[in-house]
């Protein structure tokens, strides 16, 4: 799978959920925050009728109130003194100003309330609580209905709006045609049981409320209904929706702004090719599709210098070429129309035939390298018996008559080591160019030999003659190259034979070299390449194993 697609997805991906996290915190912040006011409003109200609760009472009555009041309201509670609540003067102010001090311990995820006793002893409520259910919800509607009983009916109504405004609840006295009872509802009321309502309205919206019977007025206190889940504010929402905007676009320029980058790398590379500067090259640092297409286009800027730079060569080097018979052609013609005598006319059509098949030689050569530099060829490959060229090419060598021996050494390796994947034409083209070249400069033998290395191939060329220094090694290979006067067109021929191996060798992945021979003393020209075709990744570059197996053999043969 590409790297650049699980980049991407992946940050995305990783966009997606830190927009989760943040909306998810937000929520939950938003909510808690809600829950915590719904919290303090039950609590709040139900410390101040407390307080007021036991500002009515008797020091005689004080006990048996107190625990009414905690088992009313399911939570503990302690009377103490203004001096022993180790509460700061600024909290004990506002509790004399009549507010509640609501303080979260986060040691120990408790919540404390205090609530000033409008009494002269200077006494203060203290709740300590975990957690809040729907008892204190309930015990805030009973302590209501309790302190009804201290008050007149004519009082009732006062009551009810000073309870409102502690709890910030709607809170209401009425008969039970006006509260729609179910039947259920009815009997549970008439048998002193609290009903709690909890209706959903819609959207996530929904209400609770507190319905419990006055025995002394036969009606009924109503409190609520209260919100327990409200929706978000619309803002909210779009406040999300920028958060989620601005973190995938960060994320997605951060993930897209390298791809960018390299892109206009390409860019700018092409423009200087375009521009003539073929030595330009785009920096390979990845090896994903982008990698891949800047090695791509390396290789392909680098095939394009080379052509060019060849087709300069050959156009140089043709043209002088072409030069030399051509003015030998021209010079026959004139001499025909000079001479008389039939016999030297005959001469000179014979030499102009001579000058018209060197230049079809010429030609053939030009045309050949022509194929082989400008892409790489369609290969034929087949399992080859190299053993059984190097033969077929001592027989044709040895019937052109020339006084040099060609000497084949047979191969030691076991049978199935024998062959080697390749284009059978082209490597017998090899051998050739080889063994003619060997035989133009040897002085008596030329020795062809071929072995097995590891995953390569090799064939040896080698000759008794004068050698090649080893300053002009790699200057053999360079097409129409002399390495010095004496390299005659009759010995040294064009200077495409050596190029045309070396390009042969290259497109099968493998190399050609040359080197002093330590058994002839002459020259020795060898060619490798990766005995198994079929798993070169590239025509240029062959197996990581031939990759090696090519770097241990240039090794080998450098520290001999």
């Amino acid at each position: 799978m590409d790297s650049i697609f699980i980049r991407i997805y992946g940050g995305m991906l990783a966009s997606m959920v830190i927009v989760s996290v943040i909306s998810y915190m937000l929520i939950t912040q938003e909510n808690s925050r809600f829950n915590e006011h719904f919290h303090e409003a039950i609590i709040r109200g139900s410390l101040l009728m407390l307080a007021d609760g036991m500002a009515r009472t008797s020091f005689d009555e004080r006990i048996a109130w107190y625990n009414q009041a905690q088992s009313t309201l399911s939570l503990p509670f302690s009377i103490q003194s203004y001096t022993s609540s180790a509460l700061s003067q600024s909290d004990l102010r506002k509790l004399k100003q009549g507010h509640v001090i609501i303080r979260g311990k986060a040691t120990s995820f408790e919540t404390e309330a205090w609530v000033a006793v409008p009494t002269r002893e200077k006494l203060l409520l203290k709740v300590s609580f975990k957690e809040f259910s729907e008892k204190q919800i309930v015990g805030a509607a009973r302590l209501i209905a309790q302190d009804l009983e201290f008050y007149s009916k004519t009082q009732w109504e006062a009551l009810i709006k000073q309870a409102e405004s502690y709890y910030g609840f709607p809170i209401n006295i009425m008969p039970h045609n006006d509260l729609n009872l179910s039947q259920e509802e009815f009997k549970s009321l008439n048998n002193n049981q609290d009903v709690v309502r909890i209706r959903n309205s819609g959207r996530n919206h929904s209400t609770l409320s507190v319905l419990l019977k006055i025995p002394i007025a036969e009606k009924y206190l109503a409190m609520g209904p209260m919100s327990l889940s409200n929706l978000l504010p619309s803002q909210l929402f779009i406040v999300y929706g920028i958060v989620a905007v601005v973190i995938m676009g960060l994320v997605s320029y951060y993930l897209v702004r390298p791809l960018i980058f390299r892109l206009r790398r390409l860019e700018e590379t092409a423009v200087k090719i375009r521009r003539d500067d073929l030595s330009a090259r785009v920096t390979v640092d990845t090896n994903d599709a982008l990698g891949r297409l800047a090695t791509t286009f390396n290789d392909m800027a680098e095939h394009i210098q080379r052509l060019i730079s060849a087709q300069r060569e050959m156009t140089n080097a043709v043209s002088h070429e072409l030069r030399t018979p051509v003015a030998r052609i021209r010079f026959g013609l004139e001499m025909i129309e000079d001479v008389d005598s039939a016999q030297m006319r005959s001469n000179q059509i014979k030499g102009i035939d001579q000058d018209i098949q060197e230049l079809e030689k010429l030609i053939d050569e030009i045309l050949t390298y022509a194929s082989l530099e400008e892409g790489m060829p369609s290969l034929n490959l087949q399992k080859v018996e190299i053993d059984g060229i190097l033969r077929q090419v001592k027989k044709e060598s040895e019937s052109l008559g020339k006084s040099i021996k060609v000497e084949h050494v047979p191969s030691k390796e076991k049978s199935d080591l024998r062959y080697a994947e390749c284009e059978e034409r082209y490597i017998h083209r090899v051998v050739q160019n080889l063994v003619g070249n060997a035989i133009n400069y040897a002085n008596t033998k030329v020795r062809v030999s071929s072995a097995c290395e590891g995953g390569m191939y090799r064939i040896d060329v080698e000759d008794d003659g004068p050698g090649i220094p080893a300053d002009k090694w790699e200057k053999v290979f360079i097409p129409f190259a002399r390495l010095d006067n004496s390299r005659t067109r009759s010995s040294g021929g064009y200077g495409l034979g050596l190029s045309i191996v070396q390009r042969i060798a290259y497109w099968h992945g493998g190399l050609a070299s040359v080197c002093s021979s330590t058994i002839m003393g002459g020259a020795k020209f060898t060619i490798i390449w990766p005995r198994q075709q079929s798993v070169r990744k590239t025509a240029s570059e062959g197996t990581d194993e031939a990759k090696s197996d090519k770097k241990r053999f240039w090794l080998q043969k450098k520290s001999a």
